[in-house]
């Protein structure tokens, strides 16, 4: 069930890397629809709280670790395109901020 769940979340988040489409390359998430906007950001949140379980887990199966180091690169991912959204939006927004 957790597998299914990070399949999922993992598919959102590499959709919208940079380097992964066209469309990710020419949109941007928070102007896309709200809708499509929390999709991103719920996937996010389920990586993060899947790596949070998997790192209090006393166990180191294989497949855990699999899973882990898949859930590190891809919140990865998701923190650089975050990153390049926000710059994003700051440069959009700083003429509002400081006129000079």
């Amino acid at each position: 069930m957790i597998e299914s769940h990070f399949d999922h979340a993992e598919d959102v988040v590499v959709r919208w890397h940079l380097g992964y489409s066209e469309r990710a390359k020419q949109q941007r998430i928070f102007e896309c629809p709200k809708e499509e906007a929390s999709t991103y950001l719920e996937a996010v949140d389920e990586v993060q709280n899947l790596l949070d379980q998997l790192s209090v887990q006393t166990k180191e199966e294989e497949q855990q670790l699999a899973t882990l180091e898949r859930a590190q690169n891809v919140i990865q991912l998701a923190m650089e395109r975050l990153e390049e959204e926000f710059c994003h939006l700051l440069a959009q927004n700083s003429r509002y901020v400081d006129p000079d």
